[in-house]
């Protein structure tokens, strides 16, 4: 079984990097797809330059590793049972309005880019 797994920036900027954990074992899968949400990328870019140092230089290795990886809307090999891809558009207003989401609320554009 495959099973997709949407990261949240403070897991991206405050636990092991995300190459090195073996989210197939971790989550109990056969192979784990990384998803990652526009509002993610956003605030990775954000913490690029500001902050406190350590997560400046997190993000910027965190967004480095994954221009490296060649991030895309195409799934991209990672690691054995472990790929990456990237939702390149930010979910529409339906969404947002189907769930009483807030789009001003980055937790909750994280939960339509999930639901959509």
């Amino acid at each position: 079984m495959r099973v997709f797994a949407f990261l949240d920036t403070n897991v991206l900027l405050h636990y092991r990097f995300f190459a090195d954990v073996d989210w197939a074992a971790q989550l109990r899968a056969d192979a784990v797809t990384l998803v990652f949400a526009p509002v993610v990328l956003s605030e990775l870019d954000q913490h690029k330059w500001s902050g406190g140092r350590r997560e400046r230089s997190r993000a910027k290795a965190v967004l480095k590793k994954l221009d490296l990886l060649g991030l895309s809307a195409a799934a991209t090999n990672v690691r054995p049972r472990m790929s990456a891809v990237a939702i390149v558009t930010e979910p529409s207003d339906a969404v947002f309005a189907q769930y009483r989401l807030d789009p001003r609320v980055a937790d909750d554009r994280l939960l339509a880019s999930l639901l959509s």
